[in-house]
C-alpha cells in the first residue's frame, strides 16, 4: 500500500528530466498521474510506458502552460477524465541562458512566461476545483539559486541568468495565497538545485542530441525528500517551524543560535575542573593511601543543556521517545567537532587521539523496559566519526533512582558503586588481549549535569586501566 493511493496528481512539463522522475515516483506510491507538456513526442511516450508499468491510470496531454486559455482547458480535461486533481506540481520550466547583451527581448519573454506565468495559469486553474473538494496539494518548483547563489555556471553569472524569474517569482506567489486557502490546502516550494541538461540543436538539417548546459549533476533525493513533506511535513525539533529541503532535524536559524559550548578545543574549562573534582574525591575515598598521578581528564559537550530551552529536545526525543534521526543528527554534530578538535581527534593533530569510545550503561531492567541504550547511540555516532570501535566494558550492577530531580550530594551517593567492569572484561587474559594498546577512552553520556554518573564510570574503568591512559568524556547537554 502506497503513500498516494486512490490520490491523482497532476505534473507540467513530466516528460522527461525532473518532471518525469516526479511522475514515476508518485506512480510508485500509487497515485494515477496526468501530465502535460508542449508536446507529447517518444519521450513522452515512453513516460507513460513507464508509469503504466506500475499498474496505474495515466495520461499525458499537450498543452502550453504560458497559455492560460489552454492552462484552463486541460486543467477541465485533467478533472474530467480522473474524477478529481488532489496534488499539482507545477515543474514546466525552460532556460535560455546567456550575456544580458546577446539575449533577446523575446527570450526573456519566452523564460518569464513559461518559468513564472505558468505557475499562477495552473494555480488559477487548480483552486477552485481543490476548494470543492476541501482538499489539495500544490507544489512550486523553483531553484536553490535563488535563495543561495552558485556562481560560475558554466562561465554565466547568476545576476545574468534569466531562468531566475522561477527562483524569485515563484517566493512571491506563495506568500500571495490567500489565506482562507492556506487553512484547508498545503502548499511547498521545492528548490532543487543544477542537474545536467540536455537540449537539441540543429547541425545542418540533421538534429543531434547534444548538452550544451554542462554542470555538475546532483542527487534526486532532495526533490524527493521535498515532495515527501507535502504528505509528512518535517519540523524543526526546537522551535516547530516547517523544515526546507535541506535542512535535517534543525532549522537553520535554529542552528546558527544553538549556544554551543566551544569547550571540545579547550583542556580547561569548569565543565572539566567539576569533573576532575569528582573523579579525585572518589579515589581518594577509595584509596586514600593511593598517590599515584591521576591524569587530568578532558571534558566536552556539544551546548549548554537548559529544561525549558527548545534545544533540551536532542537529547529528550532521544531518550524518551525513541526519536533515532534526531539523537544521531546531534550526536554526529558532536563527533564532527571531535574529531577536528587538537585534544581528541586523530584529524585535528591530537597528540593523544581516542583510541575507543564506552558509552555510560543502563541497568538491565531499564535496557529492557526502554529497548535501547540513549549513550550507546550518540556513542555509535561519536565513534564513526573518530574513526574508532565502540566499547561495552561496564555494567551497572544495581537499578538506581533516576537522577533527574536529586541534588548534587544526593547524585553522588546514588550512584556510588553503581558500575562495574564485565565480566569477561575483568579477566586478566581479557585486559591483556582486548584492552592493550589504548591510550585514550571517551566515555559518552546524553547530559552532563554534576558530572557524578560520568566519574562514577571513571572511578571503573580505572580498576583496569593504568594512569597512563587517559579516560575523557563528552555529552550533548551540559549544564551551566
Amino acid at each position: 500500500m502506497g503513500l498516494l493511493d486512490g490520490k491523482v496528481a497532476l505534473i507540467t512539463g513530466a516528460a522527461r528530466g525532473i518532471g518525469k522522475a516526479i511522475a514515476l515516483k508518485y506512480a510508485a506510491e500509487g497515485a494515477d498521474v496526468a501530465f502535460t507538456d508542449l508536446i507529447i513526442n517518444e519521450a513522452a511516450q515512453q513516460t507513460v510506458a513507464e508509469i503504466e508499468a506500475f499498474g496505474h491510470k495515466v495520461k499525458a496531454y499537450a498543452s502550453n502552460a504560458a497559455d492560460f486559455e489552454q492552462t484552463q482547458q486541460v486543467v477541465a480535461e485533467v478533472a474530467a477524465e480522473f474524477g478529481h486533481i488532489d496534488i499539482l506540481v507545477n515543474n514546466a520550466g525552460i532556460t535560455k541562458d546567456g550575456l544580458v547583451m546577446r539575449m533577446s527581448e523575446q527570450q526573456w519573454d519566452a523564460v518569464i512566461a513559461v518559468n513564472l506565468k505558468s505557475a499562477f495559469n495552473f494555480i488559477h486553474a487548480i483552486v477552485p476545483i481543490m476548494a470543492r473538494q476541501r482538499s489539495g496539494s500544490i507544489i512550486n518548483m523553483a531553484s536553490i539559486a535563488g535563495q543561495r547563489h552558485r556562481p560560475g555556471l558554466h562561465r554565466i553569472r547568476h545576476d545574468q541568468r534569466p531562468s531566475g524569474g522561477r527562483e524569485r517569482g515563484v517566493p512571491e506567489a506563495d506568500s500571495a495565497a490567500p489565506r482562507w486557502y492556506a487553512r484547508r490546502h498545503r502548499q511547498r516550494r521545492p528548490l532543487p538545485g543544477q542537474r545536467t541538461v540536455f537540449l537539441h540543436q540543429r547541425s545542418g538539417h540533421r538534429r543531434e542530441r547534444r548538452p550544451l548546459l554542462l554542470v555538475p549533476s546532483i542527487s534526486i533525493r532532495p526533490v524527493i525528500r521535498a515532495l515527501g513533506d507535502v504528505l509528512l511535513p518535517r519540523t524543526c525539533v526546537v522551535c516547530g517551524r516547517p523544515l526546507r529541503v535541506h535542512e535535517t532535524c534543525m532549522c537553520v536559524s535554529c542552528a546558527l543560535e544553538m549556544p554551543l559550548t566551544w569547550n571540545w578545543d579547550l583542556s580547561h574549562h569548569p565543565m572539566a575542573d567539576q569533573l576532575n573534582a569528582h573523579i579525585q574525591a572518589r579515589l581518594t575515598s577509595v584509596q586514600p593511601e593511593n598517590t599515584a598521578h591521576e591524569p587530568y581528564a578532558y571534558a566536552a559537550a556539544l551546548f549548554y543543556y537548559r529544561a525549558d530551552s527548545g534545544y533540551s529536545q536532542l537529547t529528550r526525543r532521544l531518550k524518551y521517545r525513541a526519536d533515532f534521526p534526531t539523537g544521531r543528527y546531534a550526536a554526529r554534530m558532536l563527533g564532527e567537532r571531535l574529531a577536528a578538535s587538537p585534544l581528541y581527534g586523530k584529524m585535528g593533530g591530537a597528540d593523544l587521539p581516542v583510541d575507543a569510545v564506552v558509552p555510560v550503561p543502563l541497568h538491565w531492567m531499564r535496557r529492557l523496559q526502554r529497548g535501547y541504550n540513549q549513550a550507546a547511540v550518540i556513542g555509535k555516532e561519536v565513534a564513526d566519526c573518530l574513526g574508532v570501535p565502540m566499547l561495552n566494558l561496564l555494567v551497572r550492577r544495581r537499578r538506581t533512582p533516576t537522577q533527574t530531580h536529586l541534588d548534587a550530594s544526593h547524585r553522588l551517593a546514588n550512584v556510588l558503586g553503581a558500575f562495574s567492569l564485565r565480566r569477561r572484561i575483568g579477566t586478566k587474559a581479557s585486559r591483556d588481549t582486548g584492552l592493550a594498546g589504548l591510550r585514550h577512552i571517551l566515555l559518552i553520556d546524553d547530559v552532563f549535569t554534576t558530572g557524578a554518573t560520568l566519574a562514577a564510570c571513571h572511578t571503573a574503568l580505572r580498576e583496569i586501566l593504568p594512569p597512563t591512559v587517559r579516560i575523557s568524556t563528552a555529552t550533548l547537554g551540559c549544564v551551566r
